[in-house]
């Protein structure tokens, strides 16, 4: 598990280069869907990438206890067939 830093400073980019290099199994981006942020693009691109990689992107609590819970039970082994 690894924090980065806020996204208005670089922490997407941060992401994004972990993405890009295969070094991130599953990526869990907490966000404020009732309040527009500057960095929006910013979050979009992201979204984007994880879709062009195929990691998994979660943005709520909902989803993220599920994905914890299949990373716990090993269910992100299809990433090592590639």
């Amino acid at each position: 598990m690894n924090a980065f830093s806020l996204v208005h400073l670089a922490g997407d980019q941060q992401i994004g280069a972990k993405v890009a290099t295969n070094d991130m199994d599953l990526l869990i981006f907490f966000r404020d869907p009732l309040t527009a942020q500057p960095h929006e693009p910013d979050i979009s691109a992201l979204m984007r990438l994880c879709d062009v990689y195929q990691i998994p992107l979660v943005t709520n609590l909902g989803g993220a206890e599920v994905m914890v819970r299949a990373l716990d039970a090993g269910f992100f082994d299809w990433r090592n067939l590639q």
